[in-house]
């Protein structure tokens, strides 16, 4: 049981991570294309 509880949490853990991750990822892209543009 508690195995499975860690197995849980360990894959939220990553989940998260992920998703900080890509939203990082976006706003660094977004912020190239604005510096490329100059709009």
């Amino acid at each position: 049981m508690q195995a499975i509880k860690w197995r849980h949490r360990l894959l939220s853990m990553m989940i998260q991570s992920i998703k900080i991750f890509k939203t990082r990822s976006l706003i660094s892209i977004l912020s190239r294309m604005v510096q490329y543009h100059h709009w």
